[in-house]
């Protein structure tokens, strides 16, 4: 591949989690998350990203569970920092309260779309999943 910038003056960012399901939008497990960073590291040509995010929160699949592939990605020099995005305000808590126990990748980065136009993080994401609206 020729390479018309030099790595180092490139900053990459990828997410992992979302799938093309329409019963479940997002696979948070570990092992889906890990191959699809793999996966996106093939299709980019390079050895590491330099930010990993989740995509989104995934109720079916423990936290704790998705959080272990950031530290993995980390860990491994996979990824080199690691963020979550469209996690409202309790998911980014929580997520971020587990990180920082142990020895653990703190999370550095968090995305979601939040304008005066476009509040709709603030409907979402007000309740968790399994309370009644």
């Amino acid at each position: 591949m020729e390479r018309l910038v030099p790595r180092q003056d490139l900053v990459l960012s990828t997410k992992a989690g979302s799938v093309p399901d329409p019963d479940r939008r997002t696979d948070g497990s570990r092992g889906h998350l890990l191959a699809a960073l793999d996966a996106s590291l093939a299709r980019l040509g390079t050895d590491h990203v330099d930010l990993w995010q989740l995509h989104a929160f995934d109720p079916y699949t423990p936290l704790e569970e998705s959080l272990q592939a950031l530290d993995i990605a980390v860990r491994s020099g996979r990824a080199r920092y690691a963020g979550v995005s469209n996690f409202c305000g309790w998911q980014l808590a929580k997520a971020g309260t587990w990180q920082l126990g142990g020895d653990r990748t703190r999370l550095a980065g968090a995305q979601l779309e939040y304008s005066l136009l476009q509040r709709g993080i603030e409907r979402r994401c007000c309740r968790p999943r399994w309370t009644s609206a």
